[in-house]
């Protein structure tokens, strides 16, 4: 079955893309950096070693056009000291255009992010699941670059969205300049004396101490540690008000899709990580994920470093952490002890399902992004793995560097098959068909078409910078729910309905869309 949903993304979303289409998935970008010093090379290792913010100035050339006093670093850790360790000089970049005076791409980008594909022979991981991710959620666009260092190749790239204040502001209003953390821990930071002992960027209740959360997160605003820490003692000690300190179903969405593509690289494994934390300017945390090289199983391991066999990667419960009452990730188990943050998680889960696994559409659209690469891959003399792995990875695992990858087929396929019969995605499914929106005076009128509905409510919001407020819709006739939300110039609203195991929302990807006070869906 080819849902509507699909469609809807192909008239919304397309377009948009097209105004902002440096990072189109599937154009490959031409960037060209020349250094003025012979030995770049040695002076960017210079300046990662001793972890510096400095930076090479130099240019770079962008599908032609050139930007004058950039700078220029390597970055990544995995990604830079590994390739070192194993005698690679594929290294990866981050292009300041910003570094002397302010100029930035056409379409606003003013950091170039540049990774080399560390652990991922198949080359496709992170374009293919920040494309999933931006169905659902604010995330990166990413694409492929060719990438030269003073004329020489350098290899095939992803290019990739920063989340800096541009990002921000674009996707939750406000100037972008709200609390930021990077959720990454520093692993040669120790636990603080008089501090509980947490497990990395957790978000486990660790003392009143502001000094006590240093080691696990990275500020990357002014100011926050004070607002990081109230979410967590919230979140662990008074849930019953975490909406006022966190975007719930931004978090589900998360998890759901941790879950279904299985990227343990993230909150959800061991090393809990990889993803943003920013505060809206409604006061809200909402995280925003990042870093998906090892997306689709390319990281095995969940809750120690036994690595898991490729029938768990494929069989990871969607339950994983809340039915072992794993303390070590709150995130998950306390949002997920509320059923109706439950019910509403396992919607999203099979949401993510029917649009990407259902008839295949995930693994038939992986196979169009390796194929559309294989040339420039071929080309790419500098590659971390040989080009049989590049071939073989879609469909199989391939060891690198002692690492099993598992193939990405050879992981969607049967997670669609444990998907598809899992007790809670596949039974007693309330569906949300349509809905009407009708003005008369100050209120406006929603009737939801549903079936197997045991409650239903309207979520409305009178402006970007408001949280939105819960109306609940009473049963007006069988099959009808109508509710009444007020009328207002910047009115966004979204439909949920709860079944007995799941909940469904309209639109299918809300909140991240919504519909405007004429029953229209608003922009993303």
């Amino acid at each position: 079955m080819q849902h509507w949903f699909t469609f809807l993304f192909a008239l919304v979303l397309v377009p948009l893309a097209g105004q902002n289409n440096f990072f189109h998935p599937d154009q490959i970008r031409d960037i060209r950096i020349t250094l003025a010093a012979s030995d770049w090379a040695e002076q960017l290792d210079s300046l990662k070693q001793r972890s510096s913010n400095e930076r090479l100035p130099g240019s770079v050339t962008v599908d032609g056009v050139r930007y004058d006093s950039v700078g220029v670093r390597y970055k990544g850790n995995s990604s830079y000291h590994n390739v070192q360790k194993y005698g690679g000089t594929k290294l990866p970049f981050n292009v300041e255009l910003d570094f002397v005076r302010d100029q930035a791409l056409p379409n606003g980008t003013q950091t170039l992010k540049l990774s080399n594909v560390f652990r991922d022979p198949s080359y496709v991981r992170e374009v293919l699941a920040y494309e999933v991710a931006r169905d659902y959620m604010p995330a990166p666009q990413c694409n492929f670059a060719r990438v030269y260092v003073n004329g020489e190749f350098m290899g095939l790239y992803n290019s990739s969205e920063s989340i800096d204040e541009r990002f921000l502001a674009e996707h939750y209003g406000g100037d972008g300049g709200g609390v930021l953390f990077k959720c990454d821990p520093s692993w040669d930071k120790k636990d603080r004396p008089g501090c509980k002992k947490g497990d990395k960027a957790s978000l486990q209740y660790l003392g009143e101490g502001v000094n006590c959360y240093f080691p696990y997160y990275e500020l990357k605003s002014d100011t926050g540690w004070t607002e990081l820490k109230q979410l967590t003692e919230v979140l662990n000690k008074d849930l019953d008000r975490i909406e006022e300190y966190l975007d719930v179903p931004a978090v589900l969405w998360m998890h759901a899709f941790n879950n279904a593509l299985v990227n343990l690289d993230s909150y959800t494994g061991m090393l809990c990580h990889n993803y943003y934390l920013y505060r809206k300017p409604n006061g809200q945390f909402v995280p925003v994920v990042w870093d998906m090289n090892l997306s689709f199983g390319a990281f095995r391991f969940l809750t120690s470093w036994n690595p898991l066999d490729d029938e768990n990667l494929q069989k990871l419960s969607p339950f994983v952490h809340y039915k072992q009452k794993n303390p070590l990730r709150p995130l998950i188990v306390q949002l997920l002890s509320v059923p109706e943050y439950r019910k509403l998680y396992a919607g999203f889960l099979r949401t993510i399902y029917e649009d990407h696994f259902e008839q295949n559409q995930l693994a038939a659209r992986a196979r169009t992004l390796h194929s559309s690469i294989a040339p420039a891959v071929r080309q790419d003399e500098r590659r971390l793995y040989p080009i049989e792995d590049f071939e073989r990875n879609m469909k199989e695992t391939v060891e690198v560097n002692k690492v099993d990858i598992i193939g990405i087929e050879q992981l969607l396929l049967p997670r669609r098959a444990y998907l598809s019969s899992h007790p809670v995605l596949s039974r007693e499914l309330p569906e949300l068909t349509r809905h009407e929106a009708t003005t008369d005076g100050d209120v406006v009128r929603i009737r939801l078409h549903a079936t197997d509905l045991e409650a239903a409510a309207v979520h409305y919001r009178t402006g970007s910078d408001q949280r939105f407020v819960a109306a609940p819709a009473v049963l007006a006739e069988p099959g009808i729910w109508t509710a009444e939300i007020p009328k207002h110039a910047e009115l966004e609203y979204y439909l949920v309905g709860e079944g007995k195991r799941l909940s469904r929302v309209l639109p299918r990807n809300a909140p991240f869309g919504t519909y405007n006070s004429a029953g229209r869906l608003t922009a993303r």
